[in-house]
């Protein structure tokens, strides 16, 4: 074999093996996102044993009445980087207001705190190191994002957080959206 080719093919072959670890297949429908599964419907319950920005772990039952934000990212992902800055400007703008956002990362706390610190997200955290959440989701595209309604329906998904836009959250935040305030 070319010496030249020895670098390029190791790194592919790294490349794939961080993939696998990382949960994704090799497969480009396993990349695809999967929305629509949850539209109108109360999604799963978040299974997360440790957070960080919280005084204690959060459900989606306790927070009906409110609107919710989930993020499912990872520390590894640079296309979530876009959403890390909407959903603090978001937090700030509406968390007193009943917006709560909820990150679900998918490695060990140790990690998320240091990605947590160096993009300065102050809304609460979930470490999903056994990937108990990301596949009661069948979280497949990251960054995946769900907006859920006071009455606990998702009414939005996609994969780009930068675009749920104010008038969207006031509107639910007020009642006059579906999943808003009854």
């Amino acid at each position: 074999m070319s010496p030249h080719l020895r670098v390029p093919l190791s790194f592919l072959v790294l490349a794939c093996a961080a993939r696998l670890l990382m949960g994704q297949g090799a497969s480009i429908e396993d990349t695809k996102p999967r929305f629509g599964s949850f539209l109108g419907k109360q999604p799963p319950e978040i299974k997360a044993a440790d957070w960080l920005n919280t005084k204690k772990p959060l459900t989606l039952a306790e927070q009906k009445g409110k609107v919710v934000i989930l993020d499912f990212w990872s520390v590894f992902c640079d296309p979530c980087i876009p959403g890390f800055r909407r959903l603090n400007e978001l937090h700030a703008k509406f968390g007193k207001k009943g917006l709560v956002i909820i990150g679900i990362g998918r490695e060990e706390m140790e990690v998320l705190s240091l990605a947590a610190k160096e993009h300065k997200l102050a809304f609460p955290l979930a470490a999903d190191a056994d990937k108990a959440t990301f596949t009661a989701y069948d979280i497949h595209t990251l960054p995946t994002c769900y907006l859920i309604g006071s009455d606990g329906k998702v009414v939005w998904e996609g994969s780009e957080p930068e675009k749920l836009k104010d008038d969207q959250i006031e509107k639910l935040l007020s009642g006059k959206a579906r999943g808003g305030k009854r």
